[in-house]
């Protein structure tokens, strides 16, 4: 498993302006959901992460496309969530 490819970068940064965009009308509480959402993604695929540099996990393509998910969907929502907390009421 290998860390986040750059392409996760232009994932990240369109999710900050649909964020921005999108601020006002997203409600705090589902700002909320989403930030906690992403973070948990986060930390699952650190861990994952760990566990297989670690060889607690043994690396294979189920391993590699579950890590590549879990930070797709840290990309997203992380970025999603600071950017609509900017912009919303």
């Amino acid at each position: 498993m290998t860390l986040p490819e750059p392409e996760y970068l232009i994932l990240a940064a369109v999710s900050v302006a649909s964020g921005l965009a999108l601020g006002p009308v997203i409600r705090q509480r589902l700002r909320r959901f989403l930030f906690a959402g992403g973070a948990g993604a986060a930390f699952l695929a650190t861990a994952l992460v760990w566990s297989a540099s670690r060889g607690l996990v043994r690396e294979g393509l189920a391993v590699n496309l579950v890590g590549a998910a879990l930070f797709g969907v840290a990309a997203v929502l992380l970025p999603f969530s600071a950017g609509a907390s900017l912009t919303g009421p």
